[in-house]
């Protein structure tokens, strides 16, 4: 299993190919609401939330950063404790690559398996956003919300989705539990971005 402090990372490297520089527009054909620039993610994963989380003192990493048209990523690891530490990552994707309206299951299970370096979705979760997906891999749990707020086009004027992704580590604590302490930061920060997005074109 890759480290956890790189699994985001190399999310970023896997979808690189399939994401160019992004540009403005809002595409007229996709009826979802509208943000030009990620949201910075260390304004959401904050030390005391990380501390909370960890049950711990805890280190920021020196992958964090803020690519307002690309992604932003926050890393926090406990001190003096082995194995726990916390993700949040926001990040525009293609938008066809997680199309409810369009793609068949298995092609959608596909894309969101590569999504996460190979780890397959242990469940769905209908509930939030247009469709979220959980995945477990040991001590590692994973939360993607495809949020159904449009981002905007790429270098080749394909349109792109915003995708929040949390990510737990924590060996004392199951998947469950860990899954349910970030199921909250996400409908949070959904019901907030929504509340901000440019509406869908027509509205």
């Amino acid at each position: 299993m890759p480290g956890t402090r790189t699994i985001i990372r190399m999310v970023a490297v896997c979808l690189g190919s399939l994401t160019s520089p992004l540009a403005s527009g809002q595409s007229p054909a996709i009826d979802e609401p509208y943000r030009a620039e990620v949201p910075r993610s260390c304004g959401y994963l904050t030390e005391p939330v990380a501390a909370g989380m960890l049950r711990a003192r805890v280190q920021a990493s020196a992958a964090n950063e803020h690519l307002p048209t690309v992604w932003s990523q926050c890393i926090y690891s406990g001190r003096g404790v082995v194995g726990r530490n916390v993700h949040f990552t926001f990040k525009f994707m293609l938008h066809e690559l997680t199309d409810v309206a369009t793609l068949d299951p298995a092609r959608l299970n596909f894309n969101v398996t590569f999504a996460a370096s190979g780890i397959p979705p242990s469940a769905t979760l209908e509930d939030l956003g247009k469709i979220s997906f959980a995945f477990e891999k040991k001590a590692l749990t994973l939360l993607m919300v495809v949020t159904g707020i449009q981002g905007p086009a790429d270098g080749a004027g394909r349109p792109s989705e915003l995708i929040a992704t949390y990510q737990f580590s924590d060996p004392d604590t199951p998947h469950a539990e860990r899954l349910a302490q970030l199921v909250p930061h996400a409908r949070r920060h959904l019901q907030e971005w929504l509340a901000r997005a440019r509406p869908a074109p027509g509205r």
